[in-house]
């Protein structure tokens, strides 16, 4: 996905963290135990800005920490907020470290009279401890953990799961790691402060309700080493949208701003491809095209005077011009699934536009692959499956690909030669020239309404008929319609996929071009 490159922050695994954690001691000769009391520094600080003033005084904290970094890190954390003699402070080890910087911290937390309480002498004590707190910090595990928790701290998770605190992670929730599995226990927390970087496995669909709000807490690592890991995985966010969005020329008119043609709609979902058109048509696109079956056309015609529309008289565009010429195509919002769509779909695949493959649209393109058909996307498509057609796609199981959704996304990607946006509550997007995977966070339940895909696939289209690049337009439309979705619901709550169009044009525009466009002019230049 070099069209978009440098854009994101890298996503690391755990083995690249680790490695990174190597080179910033062996090559720049910052000490571990340095790096061990800057995180915990840096995060009780960070935790205490979050909490504000429900952070009270005399507020009972404990600290759960095992015997790896994570552990050394919350012991820190237990020594700073002691030493502020604001705040009742407890530490419940899985078992004393005999070794390292987290011993150095457990005899520094001992001397200080903060009671430390071992798990493996008395279980009991340390359950009683955290059913009492007011806050807890959860460093018992970290991210070089494989499998499923078992014993201590499986018990241990479940009683900070249990119990009435406020929980914060740190680095990641316990239980989670690059192999987290749908049915392990975690710990749920209400936030993660995550070390340097945010890790892939606070990512996966699976993980992330555990992670609560996800921030990121600076250390002292080398910048060089935190850029364009070998994973090639980034997570995007607001400043990245900014920073991909198209600037409009000053003189441009609606056909210089991109034409669309929408193909969508049957008996009954009519809706979907009109929301779909309307999305594209609240962004930097200028002229939106819907083609409909001649059936349902009188009854739809007259209802939407600002989308032009048109019906298909026969099976293939030929024999219905595209007029005007567009620049791309969008088709499959409820189209249904006919076999008259195969011959359809495969007419304006021949057209070789760019375009957006949706719901219906990505049934019968997996009815055709079923069927031998041979079908080129030459890398000018985007795919938008939820998890459900993703897996009719690439014949795996859902739950499985949501277990593994780096490899999903680019198998998908590679198979059908097409940009992929594998959109869920965390999203995947992947290009078949290249390695890279940008993940997008969502965690808005009120994006999950019916017809919200079909706004995704509109503003991703519209991109493309802009001119944008099918990467670039993928990635840029999942930001603007996560950021549409967040600003609808603060000011409305829950609201449905008609509502949100009303979100998009304000999130298709940079906050420099905004400003310029309630002002009466453009700051901006062509991309």
């Amino acid at each position: 996905m070099r069209s978009i490159a440098p854009v994101g922050l890298s996503l690391p695994t755990a083995g690249e963290m680790s490695e990174i954690d190597a080179r910033t001691q062996n090559e720049y000769s910052i000490p571990e135990l340095v790096l061990m009391e800057n995180a915990g520094q840096r995060i009780w600080e960070r935790a205490k800005t979050w909490a504000g003033p429900r952070l009270e005084d005399d507020a009972l904290l404990v600290i759960v920490a095992g015997t790896g970094n994570n552990g050394g890190d919350a012991l820190v954390i237990a020594r700073a907020a002691w030493l502020e003699e604001r705040y009742a402070v407890a530490v419940v080890l899985t078992r004393r470290p005999e070794s390292g910087p987290a011993a150095v911290h457990a005899a520094s937390c001992e001397a200080l009279g903060i009671p430390l309480i071992s798990y493996a002498d008395a279980p009991q004590d340390a359950h009683a401890l955290v059913g009492e707190a007011d806050w807890v910090f959860d460093g018992l595990l970290g991210t070089g953990l494989s499998g499923e928790v078992r014993g201590a701290a499986a018990a241990l998770i479940e009683e900070i799961n249990t119990c009435s605190a406020t929980v914060i992670a740190i680095d990641l929730p316990s239980g989670l790691g690059d192999g987290f599995h749908r049915g392990y226990a975690a710990v749920s927390a209400s936030l993660t402060l995550t070390v340097e970087l945010p890790k892939q496995a606070l990512y996966l669909p699976y993980a992330r309700p555990f992670c609560g709000e996800i921030e990121v807490v600076s250390i002292g690592f080398p910048p060089q080493l935190l850029h364009r890991l070998e994973s090639g995985v980034f997570l995007l966010s607001d400043h990245d949208r900014e920073e991909l969005l198209p600037r409009p020329a000053v003189a441009a008119h609606k056909g210089e701003r991109g034409v669309l043609a929408v193909f969508g709609g049957a008996p009954g979902t009519v809706g979907a491809p009109l929301l779909a058109a309307g999305a594209a048509s609240r962004g930097p696109c200028g002229y939106v095209t819907v083609y409909l079956d001649a059936e349902l056309y009188n009854a739809v015609a007259a209802r939407y005077p600002s989308l032009v529309i048109r019906s298909l008289e026969g099976d293939l565009p030929l024999e219905t011009p595209i007029s005007p010429s567009a620049d791309a195509l969008l088709c499959g919002p409820g189209w249904g699934t006919g076999l008259d769509r195969e011959k359809l779909l495969c007419g304006l695949l021949e057209a070789e536009l760019p375009g957006v493959l949706d719901a219906d649209g990505l049934r019968v393109l997996a009815r055709l692959r079923a069927a031998g058909d041979i079908v080129e996307l030459g890398g000018r498509w985007v795919l938008t499956p939820h998890p459900g057609e993703a897996a009719l796609l690439c014949g795996h199981k859902t739950g499985a690909l949501l277990e593994h959704p780096i490899e999903t996304v680019r198998e998908l990607a590679e198979t059908y030669d097409a940009v992929v946006v594998l959109k869920a509550h965390v999203t995947y997007v992947a290009d078949p020239s290249d390695e890279a995977v940008y993940v997008v966070d969502g965690m808005n339940p009120a994006l999950g309404t019916a017809g919200s895909g079909d706004v995704l696939a509109g503003v991703i289209a519209g991109l493309l008929a802009r001119g944008v690049s099918p990467s670039r337009a993928a990635c840029l439309g999942v930001l603007i319609h996560r950021h549409a979705g967040a600003e609808a619901a603060r000011e409305l709550g829950w609201y449905d996929a008609e509502q949100l169009l009303s979100y998009l044009g304000r999130s298709a525009v940079a906050a420099g071009d905004h400003r310029a466009l309630e002002a009466g002019r453009w700051n901006g230049k062509d991309e």
